[in-house]
């Protein structure tokens, strides 16, 4: 009961932990959601301070340009006086500006006030000046009637030099006109812009960010840390831009009005200030001169301005840490509360649970055994049907993969045989070739892996001579191993041993081992074959090779399916489970298999067979017989003087009886009659009496097997050799086969050559 109570317990936490996880994460959200609410209230609120500012001195330059003085001055009066007086008691009381200049149409300053120490000083003549070349009077006379024009901000400049401390200067004009409306004069305040600098970082008090006005070049106007503005003006500060600092957040900026955008930065909250868009006749154009002569024609060149608070990433996360440190604390009240509360409920229960299941255990107890006896009853039955269901599905897959592998590799071995074929067609045909007789090989074992795994193979234990069959596969590999000009060494045993294997599977195992030796090695490389005795029970059959061997992090994935151990990126063929299907036939049949360390290059494989005698030994290194002559030419049978025969084949697949056809051709002598059914072959059978019957185990109708039983009923075709033909391989098929009296049994796809020697045979017999 205690190992359920820690495990419910602890799931219980688990949830409750989970839960309260789930809160923390809403309510962070939701003071995130509050963080950009306040930035976003915060900015507009510093456009409306902007705002408040601009509208107020561009109507204090729209309440001068209506003095009763400056309009008798437009209308030809010489005496400035009176205007002059007007300028110094305007610029008392305003206090916010560092000039009022009053300049004729010519450019030439006639009435300027200076502000000096905080008092307002009325400059004497001598001390005017020609402004005619200045960028705001250029830019003045451009102004239609009405206009008001609104230079950059940027520092004052005496002398060609920035004055210290800076004055950030925003200079605002307007036209004077006569009754007529031609131009004469211009009136021109200069605003020092330090107060509404001042009284929009004071705004941003309430802020949770690092608030900043920039230029429309992204130059910082105002900004949290004060070195970094104006750097448009210093020398050496042009890296100081926001717009560098911050590329890709800067191009969403400048492409909207207002808005809000998260990135890896930080939380972005902007708007856009543009004093244009304040009043009607508002412009910033103006037009100066270079030093060289030439003219520039600027646009808007410090407006639209953007306002922008930036809430970085370690900033919103000191600002969440702090407005959960009281809730967290709540939160971890609750949690024990739960915790305590919820540990002891579960304890009770699990108590009540318990005595609970003492009472039923008597109870069941007595049934306990009858139940045990059924299940154990229907599970055999279900693993019988499942193992009966995993039987027919790879009979199935066997057929149903060889019989479009038997028109591909029967029909290319027709066309390799084939004397008008160029070089160039007969080495795609070689290829075909090639590449079919890999993927049979691959069908093959993934259908043996698919078996053993089903359970569905049987193993027949007998007692092998080792050393012969080891003689005997060598000839097997011998043309693969000549082909890379690797050496095979046998040796000649003393002594000969009797094993305890499946012959059959044995030779998949022992052919696998040379097959991989060969194909893995190098060009030039050796193979060693020996046997050792471990001691009276067993032997160690050896398989060495000095190719470039598997590397020592990949041995553990050697017997893993479909694992290739790299070799996947190599020329050499394979589909990665030979070895597995070895390894698992090898523990069928009780024996043992697996890989030595060797130094150097190359692998030491081994298979350990149990030693059931031995027998006198004879050299294994004879060679082996060459065929020479063309499965399509010359045998004993082709011999006979005036031979011919008639050959039955019943196949319901049409490239089949089209490839078997193709394939009889090459012998004149032979006559082919073809069946698409069972019930069809057997009457062509009883009309024709063939020589030798080929028969479809699969036929769509009746079976091969029912097939043969038929024609074995008549007196006729009693006698008729029949021969099977099958995409199913497995040896349970083919020992059925024979037993039902089919002289031979033929697996999908047909091996031309091995389709003429059972021809052969069987006919030479008959």
């Amino acid at each position: 009961m205690l190992k359920r109570f820690i495990f419910i317990f602890a799931l219980v936490i688990l949830l409750l932990g989970l839960f309260f996880y789930q809160v923390r994460q809403a309510e962070i959200e939701i003071i995130k959601e509050r963080i950009a609410l306040s930035e976003m209230g915060q900015v507009n609120l510093q456009e409306r301070v902007l705002t408040t500012f601009f509208i107020g001195h561009i109507a204090d330059v729209e309440i001068i340009s209506e003095l009763y003085e400056l309009k008798k001055i437009a209308m030809g009066a010489t005496d400035y006086s009176s205007l002059g007086h007007d300028f110094l008691s305007f610029s008392g009381k305003r206090g916010c500006y560092d000039q009022i200049r009053y300049l004729d149409k010519n450019g030439l300053e006639k009435i300027r006030v200076d502000v000096k120490d905080g008092k307002p000083l009325l400059v004497a003549k001598f001390f005017l000046q020609d402004k005619s070349d200045r960028y705001y009077f250029d830019a003045i006379l451009q102004l239609k009637s009405g206009q008001i024009y609104l230079s950059p901000l940027d520092l004052n400049v005496e002398k060609l030099e920035i004055e210290y401390p800076f004055k950030p200067m925003l200079r605002i004009g307007t036209q004077i006109v006569d009754q007529s409306g031609e131009f004469q004069g211009a009136l021109i305040i200069n605003y020092l812009a330090a107060p509404m600098l001042a009284a929009f970082r004071e705004s941003s008090l309430d802020s949770y960010g690092e608030n900043s006005l920039l230029n429309y070049e992204g130059f910082w106007l105002s900004a949290e840390i004060s070195d970094d503005e104006w750097g448009f003006m210093l020398d050496g500060c042009q890296t100081k831009n926001f717009a560098r600092r911050y590329p890709l957040a800067w191009k969403e900026i400048t492409s909207g009005r207002s808005g809000q955008l998260e990135r890896p930065a930080g939380l972005f909250t902007f708007s856009t200030f543009n004093p244009v868009a304040l009043k009607r006749g508002v412009s910033t154009s103006y037009s100066y001169h270079l030093t060289d002569g030439s003219q520039v024609d600027e646009r808007h060149i410090s407006y639209p301005w953007k306002i922008v608070s930036l809430v970085t990433k370690a900033r919103m996360q000191e600002i969440i840490a702090q407005k959960l440190k009281n809730k967290e604390v709540l939160w971890l009240g609750l949690f024990g509360l739960l915790f305590l509360l919820s540990g002891s409920l579960l304890w009770i229960f699990l108590k009540y649970r318990q005595k609970k299941r003492e009472q039923l255990v008597q109870i069941a107890r007595i049934n306990a055994s009858q139940e045990i006896e059924k299940s154990l009853k229907d599970a055999k039955a279900e693993a019988e049907k499942n193992s009966a269901a995993k039987t027919l599905f790879l009979s199935s897959m066997s057929h149903e993969f060889r019989t479009p592998m038997n028109s591909i590799l029967g029909f290319a071995q027709l066309l390799a045989d084939e004397d008008s074929l160029g070089a160039r067609e007969r080495n795609f045909v070689e290829k075909i070739l090639v590449s079919g007789d890999h993927l049979k090989v691959l069908i093959n074992d993934i259908l043996d892996l698919a078996k053993i795994e089903a359970g569905a193979v049987e193993i027949n234990l007998v007692d092998i001579n080792l050393c012969s069959t080891v003689h005997d596969l060598v000839g097997v590999i011998e043309s693969l191993a000549k082909a890379q000009e690797i050496k095979l060494f046998t040796g000649e045993p003393e002594t000969r041993y009797l094993v305890r294997a499946d012959s059959l599977r044995l030779q998949q195992i022992i052919l696998n081992l040379l097959g991989n030796a060969v194909k893995y090695n190098r060009i030039g490389g050796q193979v060693e074959l020996f046997c050792t005795k471990l001691d009276e029970e067993w032997v160690r059959f050896n398989v060495v090779d000095d190719g470039p061997g598997i590397a020592p992090d990949k041995r553990p994935f050697l017997f893993q399916p479909f694992n290739r151990l790299g070799a996947e990126t190599s020329s050499v063929q394979g589909s990665g489970i030979g070895l597995v299907i070895s390894k698992n036939l090898t523990e069928l049949m009780g024996c043992r298999l697996g890989l030595l360390d060797k130094d150097g290059s190359g692998c030491h494989f081994y298979l350990d067979l149990p030693i059931v005698g031995e027998v006198p030994s004879v050299a294994l290194n004879t060679p082996m017989p060459e065929l020479e002559t063309s499965v399509f030419e010359s045998s004993e049978l082709m011999a006979k003087e005036n031979y011919s025969c008639t050959l039955l084949y019943i196949e319901d697949n049409e490239l089949n009886r089209m490839l078997l056809a193709s394939i009889i051709e090459k012998r004149p002598s032979f006559t082919l009659l073809s069946a698409v059914d069972g019930r069809q072959g057997i009457e062509m059978a009883l009309k024709g009496l063939p020589d030798l019957i080929l028969a479809d185990i699969g036929l769509p109708d009746i079976d091969g097997f029912a097939v043969l039983d038929e024609l074995q009923k008549h007196t006729a075709t009693g006698k008729i050799p029949v021969v099977a033909l099958s995409g199913n391989a497995s040896k349970e098929d083919i020992e059925k086969a024979y037993a039902a009296g089919f002289v031979g049994y033929l697996t999908k796809p047909i091996n031309v050559g091995h389709l003429f020697e059972t021809i052969d045979e069987i006919l030479l017999k008959t």
